[in-house]
């Protein structure tokens, strides 16, 4: 095997590694939202350990609780993982190496923040800025996979144009957060308006979460149409219909949401962890369209 081989396939080592640790971001998102539907959020009321309980002493809150920083511990151990080959390959792409690098501080300040998060109890904001992270961590997880495995299509939207969905996207996600961490999610329960007996400040949100979500569906969809061309890259033009679809599934979740706290639909916890683990996979798939249009650029 060739030197560039061997540059090549330990390139291609962290990039499988950043892909695996993404899915495990994704499902750990997904996890978190479960923690605080299922209000496990305080099932543990010290950090690291479960007030000294074994877990075959802990309720159902402690052991969901508890399982979410079993999941994040194991995640972050992939982390280091990546991080380390992407170090002891660093002259051969820096790049990655500083990547995988900034990825395993965030993750280990994200730790901090689930500390915070308990010391706190729950507070808004600091669970905003935590899920923040988990979103930033999500991205350049995707950005190591796609430089990693050397991605890179024929054809792809513009960098402008992937940011401005990437920027959009980050929008809808962290209003989204706002919702939740403001304690509003009720606020809110008539469809496309809010009806009466909604405060203006749960109106405000609640209908500006949902005009950034139906201009990001509209934009994504109309950049794939652009795209629909023969010499086009049929993949990145899949990868926006796929991220459009979720963006319509997870609005759709979204009217279940609303008939959940009307009280006409009973799965309330599954369709509130449904919601966000969608809103996860979408940016995902946000960040990966932006990590191409990137890579092309680069090119």
């Amino acid at each position: 095997m060739s030197t560039s081989d061997e540059i090549a396939q330990g390139g291609r080592a962290v990039g499988r590694v950043a892909l695996l640790t993404a899915l495990l971001t994704v499902g750990l998102i997904a996890y978190g939202a479960w923690v605080r539907v299922s209000g496990s959020g305080l099932g543990c009321p010290d950090w690291p350990n479960c007030d000294g309980l074994a877990v075959a002493d802990l309720d159902r809150e402690g052991l969901i609780e508890f399982g979410h920083r079993v999941y994040a511990g194991i995640t972050m151990l992939v982390v280091a993982l990546g991080a380390v080959l992407a170090i002891r390959r660093r002259k051969a792409d820096p790049v990655i190496a500083w990547l995988m690098g900034v990825t395993l501080v965030a993750i280990l300040v994200q730790a901090v923040l689930g500390l915070i998060t308990v010391l706190t109890e729950l507070h808004g904001m600091v669970r905003l800025v935590h899920l923040s992270m988990a979103m930033t961590i999500l991205t350049l997880l995707t950005v190591v996979t796609v430089r990693g495995l050397g991605l890179r299509p024929k054809s792809m939207p513009s960098l402008t144009t992937a940011t401005v969905l990437l920027v959009t996207g980050a929008a809808l996600v962290l209003i989204g957060a706002a919702i939740v961490g403001g304690g509003v999610s009720a606020g809110c329960l008539g469809f496309p308006l809010c009806g009466d007996g909604s405060s203006a400040g749960a109106t405000t949100v609640h209908i500006l979460h949902r005009l950034v979500g139906g201009i990001l569906i509209v934009a994504v969809f109309a950049t794939a149409m652009r795209m629909r061309d023969p010499n086009r890259d049929r993949r990145v033009v899949s990868l926006m219909h796929g991220i459009t679809f979720v963006l319509i599934l997870q609005g759709v979740v979204g009217l279940l949401v609303l008939e959940a706290f009307n009280g006409r639909f009973s799965q309330h916890e599954t369709v509130r962890v449904a919601h966000l683990g969608l809103a996860a996979v979408s940016w995902w798939g946000l960040s990966g369209l932006w990590a191409l249009a990137w890579e092309v650029r680069r090119a």
